[in-house]
């Protein structure tokens, strides 16, 4: 199940320590999406589905009915950026496949589909990062005929077996055209395939891809090496563990993607929602680690001198763990302390971040009695997974004189850090 977190504040801190961590990982996060997002009356991509690629911005695209007014290098850089790599299955067919990506494509063909004149199966070899390459097939199954998809799959799974390598990582996506998930093309995918290990939805749980959603259209399907690799997919605020249908008349806030409109996955000729997952690649998957689980000191209640204590359940967080972080702060001056700027400082590296907002200079102003106040710096949540490993995350607390010139007490530190 797909799980929205709030609130937005949480989430940046998070990301904050995900994508700082991911400095000192040679692991990265990618994203790869299928898509047959065409619109009007020409099976050709026009500014409702380019708007969507542009809002999402997925790092690989297993595209059908790759066709467009202009050039498709036009396409490519307006819909993706200049930097993108693409290749198109070669012929006269009137919707070929394709694959955009943005890592270097090292090398690509095409296998025929014996049962689609207008169409063959493009795939490609993608030099992702880490030493082990991302094989791809672009595929489009016929509509209308549920032997003829089978037939379809079985040859898609005979050229993978024939010409693909199975120690490196495989994607076979695309617009299957399937109307239930217990037809026998998708048997065929999942006898070589982790083809429904992860299931995207959207954001109200639909899984279904065709406009009208209430058929499986539209899938994107990894080996068990890569499916070992998969990853929470981030969009703005926004986890998704198994992966994202995006719906623009569902999904919300839009300004987290922006350009795409509202209507855009529902215009005229449009009858795909594209299909999303993220994969971290990079380094060999690590071994499941037994969790050193080091709870924190609890809280002593004590309150000999002026400063800042923190708290947090643990100091490694893996998967799963409850994490969340409060601040006591200590007034043992003998009356209230008011006008005092309280900074809470989140330090990752040479990066460092203000509570409460995380996102430039900020300080708390409270008002503190004699004794012990308890301040909650980041409300409860439980630490996803796909975050990487780092340790030496710090937390910094001190008041201040109300010219924010001095440190009023003692400041307070807590190091902690995380694993997969």
């Amino acid at each position: 199940m797909n799980s929205k977190v709030s609130p937005g504040w949480m989430i940046s801190v998070w990301l904050v320590m995900a994508v700082l961590a991911g400095q000192v990982s040679r692991s990265e996060t990618i994203t790869i999406m299928a898509a047959n997002l065409t619109s009007g009356d020409s099976q050709n991509y026009e500014m409702p589905g380019i708007r969507i690629f542009q809002g999402l911005k997925p790092d690989i695209v297993l595209i059908q009915e790759f066709n467009y007014f202009g050039t498709l290098r036009d396409f490519v850089d307006l819909a993706f950026g200049m930097e993108y790599d693409y290749f198109v299955e070669s012929g006269s067919e009137s919707i070929p496949n394709g694959i955009v990506s943005r890592f270097p494509i090292v090398d690509a063909g095409q296998w025929p589909d014996d049962y689609s004149p207008d169409r063959d199966h493009a795939w490609a070899v993608i030099d992702v990062p880490g030493g082990i390459d991302l094989q791809v097939v672009s595929v489009h199954l016929k509509t209308g005929d549920a032997v003829t998809r089978d037939n379809q799959a079985r040859a898609i799974r005979d050229h993978v077996e024939a010409y693909f390598d199975e120690g490196q990582y495989i994607a076979v996506g695309g617009d299957l055209n399937t109307v239930n998930r217990s037809e026998a093309a998708v048997t065929t995918f999942k006898s070589f395939l982790d083809a429904d290990d992860h299931r995207p939805v959207d954001q109200q749980l639909n899984s279904y891809t065709n406009e009208a959603r209430s058929r499986p259209y539209d899938w994107m399907m990894p080996n068990g090496l890569l499916d070992d690799r998969h990853a929470n997919l981030m969009i703005g605020s926004s986890i998704y563990p198994d992966g994202l249908v995006f719906d623009s008349a569902v999904f919300e806030p839009l300004d987290e993607v922006i350009p795409v409109q509202y209507g855009d996955s529902h215009v005229s000729g449009m009858q795909h929602m594209a299909v999303m997952k993220a994969f971290r690649v990079g380094d060999p998957p690590p071994a499941t680690p037994t969790p050193q689980v080091t709870p924190s000191p609890t809280h002593t209640g004590e309150c000999p001198e002026t400063g800042v204590e923190f708290w947090m359940p643990y100091q490694k967080f893996y998967p799963g763990f409850k994490c969340a972080c409060t601040a006591d702060i200590c007034n043992a001056d003998s009356g209230v302390l008011s006008g005092y700027p309280l900074f809470i400082v989140l330090g990752i590296l040479d990066n460092y971040f203000f509570a409460p907002g995380f996102t430039g200079f900020d300080y708390f102003m409270n008002t503190y009695p004699p004794g012990e106040s308890r301040l909650t710096v980041i409300a409860e949540f439980q630490w996803p997974s796909g975050a990487g490993s780092f340790d030496g995350a710090i937390w910094y607390g001190a008041l201040t004189d109300p010219s924010m010139t001095a440190i009023h007490g003692r400041m307070g530190t807590f190091v902690f850090g995380w694993a997969e």
